[in-house]
């Protein structure tokens, strides 16, 4: 597919509301909507015209290491 023809919108906390808004309008005829969404949004939003999900897996999760008394926030692909 021409990537000239996907209309790609990011969607996560830090984007404003007027701007997450965009998820629920139709795209122009003979482009496809492409919504980049993290698994918060993805399982709190329902959008109508939505024909496939593609939930890669990876998740972030703080994780404190005992060993070295640090707290780093580490990424993880569920399984």
């Amino acid at each position: 597919m021409d990537t000239a023809k996907l209309w790609m919108i990011p969607l996560h906390s830090t984007i404003g509301s007027e701007e997450q808004e965009q998820i629920f309008r139709a795209s122009p005829p003979g482009v496809r909507k492409v919504i980049l969404a993290t698994n918060i949004a993805e399982s709190s939003l329902t959008v109508p015209d939505v024909r496939y999900v593609i939930d890669f897996g990876l998740t972030k999760e703080i994780y404190y290491d005992t060993k070295t008394n640090l707290v780093r926030m580490m990424f993880f692909l569920d399984s």
